[in-house]
């Protein structure tokens, strides 16, 4: 790497985050001792014509080479929907204007609530799209953190990565996500739907937990109906991610109130990128941001 910088212009889409060791399993349940992954980040600028999400990467940057070294991101003073490019003042989720946001299924209420999904049925916001992303193998898993965390998903391991997920053991292994739903819905009563992501960057982890033992014990938790698909015996998955300094506290960063950030990047953990001076900024949220990037 140079140290010459490049500026690269977009607009920002959420980290793309993998563990490349870890996706190569064929079937990552079948393991029967601990696994765990080195995670690798790339920062996605989008180009800025109108356009499908999936048509449009400009550029694609290897994020972990840059920790230890200056980087600059700075706004433009634009906003464009990631899904059809109308300008707009403000987003929704991931990058949506408001009608995208209203009417995508992508964005769809079951997204948030697994148990409401109705592909299963045949229903959705669009069917076609629900029969191809919701009539899949959907897991409930159990995250060890600042606390027990129990989410619903497909797409691991990429979903734990966003979270910034420390350790991760799947409880239950379902045809469809509304089943995964009703779940996550029965472990409610017992264990958060959410994480601190303030804890999660300071690197606070629950002290002597038991991954194990905690996921046995939720799917002892669970009505006969639910428990048949339990996974006691799937292995226990963590992660490194690429940190040479946790904040010892967490200043926010937003690009509309400073219009850019500049300094020491020292480290990356869910949608995070970590600043020298326990400066954060969450990639996610600034989703059809245009920027600029200096690196």
């Amino acid at each position: 790497m140079t140290t010459q910088m490049t500026e690269f212009d977009g607009r920002l889409t959420k980290l793309s985050a993998s563990a490349p060791h870890l996706s190569e399993l064929p079937n990552f349940l079948d393991a029967r001792a601990p696994l765990q992954g080195q995670v690798d980040y790339h920062l996605r600028l989008l180009n800025t014509e109108h356009g499908e999400l999936d048509s449009i990467l400009r550029h694609q940057i290897p994020l972990n080479e840059y920790v230890g070294h200056s980087i600059k991101i700075e706004f433009l003073g634009k906003i464009s929907c990631l899904y059809c490019g109308r300008r707009i003042k403000k987003t929704y989720s991931d990058g949506y204007c408001y009608p995208c946001f209203m009417e995508r299924p992508s964005a769809a209420e079951c997204i948030i609530r697994p148990a409401l999904c109705l592909a299963h049925e045949g229903g959705g916001r669009d069917p076609e799209w629900e029969r191809a992303h919701h009539l899949q193998t959907h897991y409930v898993y159990m995250v060890r953190s600042s606390k027990y965390k129990v989410g619903v998903t497909r797409d691991w391991p990429t979903r734990w990565l966003d979270q910034g997920a420390d350790a991760v053991k799947v409880i239950a292994s379902l045809p469809y996500r509304q089943l995964a739903g009703l779940i996550e819905l029965e472990l409610a009563q017992h264990y958060s739907d959410k994480l601190s992501w303030q804890a999660m960057l300071k690197g606070e982890c629950l002290k002597n937990a038991n991954l194990d033992q905690e996921v046995r014990r939720a799917i002892s938790l669970l009505s006969e109906d639910l428990a048949q698909y339990g996974t006691p015996e799937s292995p226990i998955i963590s992660f490194n991610y690429p940190i040479q300094t946790h904040p010892l506290k967490v200043k926010s960063v937003k690009l509309d109130k400073v219009d850019e950030l500049e300094g020491r990047l020292e480290g990356i953990k869910g949608q995070y990128l970590i600043f020298d001076q326990n400066r954060v900024i969450n990639i996610r949220s600034h989703s059809a941001y245009h920027v600029r990037v200096h690196i």
